[in-house]
């Protein structure tokens, strides 16, 4: 009896390996079922004579998830991201948690007072705005 369950799964033929059969789901498949936009970001640094800005873009992380901090001259922004994924087939129910990190670290120009670091949020855009001294 185990060897011919051994030649069917063998003869399965499906690209995940012959235990694929038993189980209809593999790492891949959560993994690839994850948004992956999150991890796509984009810090952009503007300044002019007034004021200093760092404009960020986190899709889909909620503004209660963003952290800024300034140690010295640096600025710190980083998000803690954590997703529940369900997946499943007939017969069996699999859940994933995860966590995905953003960090960013930007030197601010000595001529900007960081003491006056403000934080709004657009949508999907964290904005950090630091006056000129």
């Amino acid at each position: 009896m185990a060897d011919s369950i051994t030649k069917m799964l063998e003869e399965s033929g499906d690209p995940r390996g012959p235990l694929s059969a038993l189980n209809p789901f593999t790492t891949a498949d959560l993994l690839n079922s994850v948004d992956t936009s999150l991890l796509s970001n984009a810090v952009d640094i503007k300044h002019d004579g007034n004021e200093w800005k760092a404009i960020v873009k986190l899709p889909g992380v909620p503004k209660e998830a963003v952290n800024t901090r300034v140690e010295g001259n640096n600025l710190h922004i980083s998000a803690d991201i954590e997703h529940s994924i369900l997946a499943g087939g007939p017969d069996i129910t699999v859940e994933s948690n995860q966590t995905k990190k953003f960090s960013h670290s930007v030197v601010i120009p000595p001529q900007y007072n960081a003491d006056k670091l403000e934080t709004r949020f657009e949508n999907d855009t964290t904005i950090i705005t630091i006056p000129k001294t």
